[in-house]
């Protein structure tokens, strides 16, 4: 939990009247805002940001399920795991709170202990928590500072010894009080065998506790959410601390409160779960629509930046994060893990190799055909015209299983200048004639008299069914074999890579939204996602051959899908 220096400012009980303070006191009951200033929080308000401001609304405001995503270092934690946590108790004694995470042993304990230090303030006692404009009495329990007096000496970094004070033996004089390092009780009116506040950890049971208001910071980290079945325990634990959660009561104004915040890692991460990201069967897409409405989930995310793009309008929290810092973090970090901690995106590794924000999506009026021929206009309806012959090539796949390999098939070209355009794309799980069914529809539709396909074990097979089914429709057709070369993903990376990043690539409007194109082309390479459709579209860059001008200004056409032998095959 990173913290920033900050200058002591005196606390309000001592800048402001006896009145102006009162009159404070009870803003705070309502206000998150009021409250940080009330205790001095950090220094009070001049130390944070206008984002912060807007982060107190957006906690206080409505009984939604939240969820918080910001970059790392934007005391994301500070607010919503120990002001916010501290303002409830403030509030009404009697609520219980859970505060989660990955680790119960560094960061939950480490929320709990911040919240004692405060609480334990002689200054903030006398002035704030054990003087409320609302409630009699004091909300902190007598305590024995016996253990927390009792000194240790420590090495520093330098060999000296200091004086380290242990503040987690500090305890409640009554000894049926808890006040501990991982859980912690108020003075309340109210007998509940929970805590008031309480840390725990993924995968720690809480059989037979209830509670008001659940807290989950950070429950995400590389380690335990690397691979999509880590990520499941996490949703499950959570699902079983939520089913103890209590129901809201219109009297006490307590109950059914869930706020979630942390930063993205994975694109099936427990953030994208809750966001409904990943879905792809339409039962499910329905059950999370209906979900929406009845337990809606109002979202609050910022990146690095002010307009959520770039640094043209300066940084999200200028005081905190500058420029220096962006360049810092991005020559120490992967390129993946600041897009996820700071940018709140992802990338397909490491570094990400396709670039699907370079992608350009072509407008429908972009596309014309003209016999064999197609007219692409990339640049609007008065831009230049791109002409090309359109080639199909097909990646089949070894088994229909719903684990394997989809069989993809392409349609497109390159023109003259080197830019690529996908005009077609079918991908999923086909018999062999399925597979030729759906390639001569593409064959028909685009006025294509050839299809190549990549070598595979039973290609002498597939091509006979395909020149039957060409037979069948009474088609002019030529199958032709492809064998690539070399290894598969450097090959893919090869083709692909430069056309993308120097935005010459172009997706037809069509094809644009399918989820299935934007994953595989986005988190290539990897180990948990398909390449398919990459490959089929990486055998055309490499096989099309663009139309040439001749002197005249006129365009040949290349030899790749002209004068076609229907009985035997072949071109000339």
């Amino acid at each position: 939990m990173r913290r920033t220096r900050i200058t002591p400012s005196p606390p309000p009980w001592e800048t402001m009247s006896t009145k102006e303070f009162q009159r404070l006191k009870f803003r705070a009951l309502d206000s998150l805002w009021s409250f940080l200033e009330l205790i001095n929080f950090y220094g009070g308000t001049g130390k944070f940001g206008a984002v912060h401001r807007e982060l107190a609304m957006f906690l206080q405001e409505g009984r939604e399920r939240k969820l918080l995503l910001m970059p790392r270092g934007h005391l994301k934690s500070t607010m919503a795991s120990t002001l916010y946590v501290m303002w409830r108790i403030y509030q009404n004694p009697n609520i219980r709170i859970l505060v989660g995470t990955a680790n119960k042993a560094n960061l939950a304990e480490a929320f709990v202990r911040e919240v004692k230090q405060y609480f334990e303030n002689a200054s903030l006692r006398e002035h704030v928590w054990d003087n409320r404009p609302h409630i009699d009495g004091p909300m902190i329990p007598a305590l024995d500072r016996g253990g927390a007096a009792k000194k240790q000496q420590t090495r520093n970094s330098r060999g000296q010894f200091e004086d380290d004070f242990d503040e987690g033996t500090t305890e409640a004089q009554d000894r049926k009080v808890v006040w501990r390092s991982d859980k912690i009780q108020v003075l309340r009116d109210h007998i509940f065998k929970e805590p008031t506040l309480t840390a725990a950890s993924v995968g720690s049971p809480n059989t037979g506790e209830h509670y008001d208001l659940v807290i989950y910071d950070d429950l995400v980290t590389h380690d335990n959410s690397d691979k999509a079945d880590k990520a499941l325990k996490i949703i499950n634990w959570t699902f079983d601390i939520e089913s103890v959660l209590n129901p809201y009561s219109e009297e006490t104004g307590l109950g059914e409160e869930v706020i979630v915040l942390g930063t993205r890692y994975f694109r099936w991460d427990y953030y994208s779960h809750l966001l409904g990201e990943n879905l792809d069967d339409a039962e499910d897409i329905a059950t999370f629509a209906e979900t929406q409405q009845d337990d809606p989930l109002s979202v609050f995310t910022r990146n690095i930046y002010a307009n959520g793009v770039n640094m043209e309008e300066g940084y999200l929290w200028p005081e905190g994060f500058n420029e220096k810092t962006e360049r810092r973090l991005r020559r120490t970090l992967p390129a993946r893990r600041f897009a996820t901690q700071y940018l709140n995106t992802h990338l397909a590794g490491e570094d990400a190799i396709l670039r699907w924000d370079a992608i350009v999506k072509l407008a429908p009026y972009a596309v014309e055909r003209d016999g064999p021929i197609v007219r692409v206009r990339p640049y609007g309806p008065e831009g230049s015209v791109s002409l090309l012959y359109p080639i199909l090539v097909i990646d089949p796949a070894a088994s229909t299983n719903d684990s394997a390999d989809f069989t993809a098939m392409g349609v497109g070209g390159t023109d003259e200048d080197g830019n690529m355009f996908i005009l077609d794309l079918l991908w999923g799980h086909f018999t062999p004639s399925q597979l030729a069914t759906k390639a001569l529809d593409l064959m028909e539709k685009w006025d294509i008299e050839m299809v190549t396909v990549e070598g595979v074990a039973g290609f002498a097979n597939l091509k006979y069914i395909l020149s039957e089914a060409l037979a069948a429709r009474k088609m002019r057709g030529v199958v032709r074999e492809y064998r690539p070369k070399g290894d598969k993903i450097a090959r893919i990376e090869n083709m692909l890579e430069p056309v993308i990043t120097d935005g010459r690539f172009y997706l037809a409007n069509g094809i644009w939204n399918a989820k299935e194109v934007k994953e595989e082309i986005t988190y290539f390479p990897s180990p948990s996602v398909r390449d398919d459709i990459p490959d089929v579209i990486a055998v055309i860059r490499e096989l099309h051959k663009p139309l040439r001008k001749l002197s005249d200004g006129s365009r040949r056409r290349t030899r790749a899908n002209r004068n076609v032998n229907s009985k035997y095959g072949g071109t000339r």
